[in-house]
């Protein structure tokens, strides 16, 4: 569940989060691999809003600084690059998109122009329009 996790600010740095223990590693994920980018958080909660809305069925990968990401329209699974011994870890599809829009929005609030600048660059290389509940408050 996604209250399991909550994203903060610590010295003027966004990218700290408290979690359990069942959801740690998509806090690591996030906060390693898609770290302060915009962009990236924004384009990742659009793929796999793409599989909740069922116009996306094909996996998607995402591989990063330390992590890969499978997304499903079932589930998410991480592996870490670095560490074998961590294995792999998965968690529904949902639960996921909640957790990512949760760091999304947390981003988008530190820091509304580098959203809106996110929101245009997605919007214009994808052609596909950003709802309005994921704009910063003021656009």
């Amino acid at each position: 569940m996604p209250h399991e996790i909550s994203f903060h600010v610590g010295d003027d740095d966004p990218l700290n989060f408290r979690a359990s223990e069942r959801v740690k590693r998509i806090g690591y994920w996030l906060t390693s691999d898609i770290q302060e980018s915009h962009y990236y958080c924004l384009a990742l909660l659009m793929d796999i809003a793409g599989f909740l809305e069922g116009r996306q069925t094909e996996p998607s990968e995402w591989s990063g600084n330390a992590w890969l990401a499978i997304i499903t329209p079932e589930t998410v699974t991480l592996s870490n690059h670095w560490n074998e011994d961590l294995g792999e870890q998965s968690w529904p599809l949902a639960e996921v998109y909640a957790i990512v829009r949760k760091y999304w929005e947390h981003l988008r609030d530190f820091d509304p122009e580098r959203a809106r600048q996110a929101v245009r660059e997605y919007e214009e290389e994808t052609g596909t329009k950003v709802p309005s509940d994921l704009l910063p408050s003021d656009a």
